[in-house]
């Protein structure tokens, strides 16, 4: 898992590939800031698609709760495979 704040900027796949080729699941976090940052979505996926094409990504946004619960699953399903 793989957890990255929009706060943060949208060039984190291209700081650091390696993390983003390892990870299964991608949780961008903060989403709710969106409108107010300069945030750009296209360059964010278009760096995190081209290092994996098969990684879950979860946007959660703590203002409304959502997709939260699709992080607990992936965490409840990784723990049950230990």
């Amino acid at each position: 898992m793989l957890i990255c704040s929009t706060a943060e900027g949208s060039d984190k796949p291209y700081q650091y590939p390696i993390a983003f080729k390892k990870t299964g699941v991608i949780v961008l976090t903060r989403c709710d800031l969106k409108k107010l940052i300069y945030f750009d979505d296209d360059f964010f996926m278009k760096g995190a698609r081209a290092l994996n094409k098969k990684a879950r990504v979860c946007e959660v946004n703590g203002k409304t709760g959502t997709e939260f619960d699709k992080v607990a699953e992936y965490l409840r399903n990784f723990h049950s495979s230990i």
